[in-house]
């Protein structure tokens, strides 16, 4: 969280901001309906916790991962978010 990742060639910056809204299933329940994660700029909704993709000109930005895994009554500070990343040509 905070960080800024550079494609290399600086075909574009990409600044994880922050999280708003996070409602991943904890991993210790069950849940019953789909997985989404907001930022600040752009809402990728996760079909499952390891696939979110945008597009933007000719790459695509996939999100491979996105830690700690929520518990239940724990919330996650925003300070403690890690986002994985994959840049590739679309």
């Amino acid at each position: 969280m905070g960080q800024r990742a550079e494609l290399r060639n600086a075909v574009f910056l990409v600044d994880f901001l922050g999280v708003t809204n996070d409602s991943r299933c904890p991993i210790d329940v069950v849940c019953i309906r789909a997985n989404a994660v907001e930022s600040q700029d752009m809402a990728l909704v996760f079909p499952t916790p390891d696939k979110a993709t945008a597009h933007i000109g000719a790459y695509c930005l996939a999100v491979t991962g996105l830690a700690p895994a929520p518990r239940a009554g724990q919330p996650i500070p925003q300070s403690a978010y890690v986002v994985t990343l994959l840049i590739t040509p679309a």
